[in-house]
């Protein structure tokens, strides 16, 4: 059997109680599997955009859009096509080491120390989902590291 998966799928939705619960069950009762989710309002208070990777069968991607569409609080879905939309991530990362030992790395990576407060400090990165994979694996070579993720998030070029 063929190997699930990740797709990531923009949604414009009703900013309203509930619609969130909405597109949960729905991807619950089909038995897709969410890897990351955002979801902030956007210029227009009354309309969400919501990024979900959805982990599916490629097979069934098509279905997964179609149902998703048919629920009244979705506005919109749109499919992630690298030639046609820039995805990133946002992470942020507490390490206690010295600075100096991971100025390198921070420099490599285009990230940026944002805090620093005693024996550790805050570095954050915007990137593709695997350039921030590969930094947080460098990164931890340097000892313990506290990491939060967005997920992806996604906007047409």
């Amino acid at each position: 059997m063929k190997a699930q998966s990740v797709h990531i799928l923009t949604l414009l939705v009703d900013n309203e109680f509930g619609v969130l619960t909405r597109i949960t069950g729905q991807i619950r009762r089909e038995g897709w599997n969410i890897k990351s989710l955002a979801v902030a309002e956007t210029t227009d208070e009354a309309i969400s955009r919501l990024t979900l990777a959805l982990e599916c069968f490629d097979a069934k991607l098509k279905d997964v859009i179609q149902r998703l569409s048919r629920l009244d609080c979705v506005r919109s879905v749109t499919a992630y096509k690298p030639e046609e939309h820039l995805c990133r991530e946002l992470l942020l990362a507490r390490v206690s080491v010295l600075r100096e030992s991971v100025e390198e790395l921070i420099n490599k990576y285009e990230a940026r120390v944002i805090s620093s407060e005693g024996d550790s400090f805050v570095i954050e990165l915007t990137a593709e989902r695997s350039k921030v994979d590969n930094f947080l694996l460098e990164l931890q070579k340097f000892g313990s590291v506290q990491a939060a993720r967005t997920g992806a998030i996604t906007l047409e070029r």
